[in-house]
Order: structure tokens, then C-alpha cells, then sequence
């Protein structure tokens, strides 16, 4: 009977034994596996094990070439969109007998160039550089080149730098072409006049106007009479001229004509207002359309003037 259970007890230790041995080895292969499949897979589990180092240098170089990459779409913007960085350089040998320009653009053809341009005005004597200026929409003709690296000479006919007296107060100021937002699209100006105190160009708005929206671009000087003249056009043989005191304490006008024919009656309408101390003076007068002389219409130094 002991023997029995004795038999009996050895069977279910020995049970337990080999069941506890099956455990041990059922772990311990559950762990080779598991083991064995990170190594294989790789670990999902960042918290349990790290990525296996191979992959490191991996994701470094990815990133490295990413800044690369980055960094030099910066560089290529910044060198691409610089005001800094022009293509060609056009001459201006002379202005007004006494001085010269040298102008950098970066969008030029074989008949000229526009957009973007920094100016530099220079002495035509001693080639002493006066003053730089900047415009974002000039256009101006020149000759044909295809060499970068040579200057391009401007057109004789180019009035993009205009220099004279604008304020009548001995000193020479200087108009840059800047668009064309005068009426009928034609040019206008930036207008600097020469401070004498701070002896610089300074922007004036008030000449600046006188080439923008409702005149026909750069306005005449007229020395004798001291004055600026300017015109306007509404339509055909529909012709406005005016006349612009200016003086270093801001422009006036002084004299407005209006040329205006009417076709049905086929007669021209002519109104002169010219100021006078005690306020304007209006003249008005009726011309046959068949006497009138439209191409002596708006001419310049006429403004105050009732006949032709």
C-alpha cells in the first residue's frame, strides 16, 4: 500500500517535474522566438527594446540630405530674388551735357531693358559718383549686346534720366522713369530735388504728381517764364494744358486750357483760366472747326492764350 502510494507520489512528483521542465523550456523557447523575431523584424516596441542600430546611421543621412536640400532652396531664392544681383549694365554717356549714368538691370532683350534697375549718377567730367537711385519698373532702349560682361549703350532717344532745374532754386534735380502711370500709359517719374542742407536727393511727391495719373508724362521746363508745363488728353481733339509754378516751398498751378471739339456742331469750345490775385480769370470762345488748327492743339507755352 505505501509502496503504492509511494509509487503513486513518485509518479505525480515526477509529473510535476517533467511538466515543470516543459515549462522552463516552453519559456525559454518563447523567449529565443521572441528574441529571434526582433532580431528578424525588429522591435515595434520602443518602450521595451531600441531600434536595432543599423537603421540609425540610416535616418541620420536621410536628414542630412534633407537640410542639404532645404538649405539650398534658401540660397537659391535669396540669390534669384537679391535686388543685388544684376545681369547687364547699360550706359548713359551723357545727360544734359554734364552728366552720365550707369545703369544694372537683370532682364534685358536685343532691344532694351525693364523692370528692377539700380541708377548711379555720376559727374560727366570727373566720373565722381553723385547719388544712387532705384526704380522698379524702368524700360529703357539699348544697343544690342550678348555679352553679360559688356556695357550695353542707351539710345540716344531715352529720356528714362531726366536732369534740369524743376524748383528754379540753382540746382540740378534729377527724374528716374518709374512705370508708365501717366495718362494714356505713358511714362512717369520719380522727381528728386537737391536739398541743399542735407545735400541729397530727396523725393518730392508734389513734382512726382505732376507725371502721374491725369498728365501725359514728364512734364516741359520753361526757364524764362520759370514755370513747369504739362498736358492731358480726354479723347481726340480733346486736349488740356496746364501750367505749374514751383519753388522749393511746393508747385502751383497757375494756368489750365481746355481745347475741346464737338463734332455735331463741328465747332471747338476754348476755356483759359489763368490765376490772378483776386482769384481766377475765365475766358471762353467759339472757333469754326474748319479755321482751327488741330495740330496746334495743347502747345507748349500756349496755356494762357485764347487764339491759336
Amino acid at each position: 500500500m505505501s509502496f503504492v502510494i509511494s509509487q503513486g507520489y513518485s509518479k505525480k512528483s515526477s509529473n510535476r517535474s517533467i511538466n515543470t521542465n516543459l515549462d522552463a523550456n516552453s519559456k525559454k523557447n518563447h523567449q529565443s522566438l521572441a528574441i529571434s523575431h526582433h532580431l528578424f523584424y525588429g522591435n515595434r516596441d520602443r518602450h521595451r527594446m531600441p531600434i536595432a542600430p543599423k537603421y540609425r546611421p540610416r535616418v541620420g543621412k536621410m536628414n542630412s540630405n534633407r537640410k542639404c536640400a532645404i538649405n539650398g532652396l534658401f540660397l537659391f531664392w535669396i540669390f534669384f530674388t537679391s535686388p543685388l544681383v544684376y545681369a547687364w549694365s547699360i550706359v548713359i554717356p551723357e545727360i544734359s551735357g554734364k552728366y552720365s549714368a550707369k545703369i544694372l538691370m537683370d532682364r534685358c532683350d536685343k532691344y532694351g531693358c525693364e523692370g528692377p534697375a539700380d541708377i548711379a549718377l555720376f559727374h560727366l567730367s570727373s566720373q565722381k559718383k553723385i547719388a544712387d537711385f532705384h526704380s522698379e519698373d524702368f524700360v529703357i532702349g539699348a544697343s544690342s549686346n550678348s555679352n553679360p560682361d559688356e556695357d550695353r549703350v542707351a539710345n540716344e532717344t531715352s529720356g528714362d534720366v531726366v536732369v534740369g532745374d524743376f524748383n528754379f532754386d540753382g540746382h540740378d534735380d534729377i527724374a528716374i522713369q518709374n512705370g508708365h502711370n501717366g495718362s494714356y500709359g505713358y511714362a512717369s517719374y520719380d522727381v528728386y530735388t537737391y536739398d541743399v542742407a542735407s545735400q541729397a536727393y530727396i523725393l518730392d511727391a508734389n513734382l512726382t504728381r505732376l507725371t502721374w495719373g491725369e498728365y501725359l508724362g514728364m512734364f516741359r521746363v520753361d526757364k524764362k517764364r520759370k514755370r513747369l508745363l504739362t498736358l492731358n488728353k480726354a479723347a481726340d481733339r480733346a486736349m488740356f494744358s496746364f501750367e505749374f509754378i514751383s519753388d522749393i516751398r511746393g508747385v502751383k498751378k497757375v494756368c489750365e486750357k481746355e481745347e475741346i471739339w464737338d463734332m455735331s456742331h463741328n465747332i471747338v469750345n476754348v476755356t483759359v483760366k489763368t490765376l490772378q490775385k483776386d482769384g481766377w480769370r475765365i475766358r471762353q470762345k467759339i472757333f469754326s472747326g474748319t479755321q482751327y488748327d488741330f495740330n496746334k492743339m495743347a502747345k507748349w507755352g500756349r496755356c494762357s492764350f485764347i487764339d491759336q
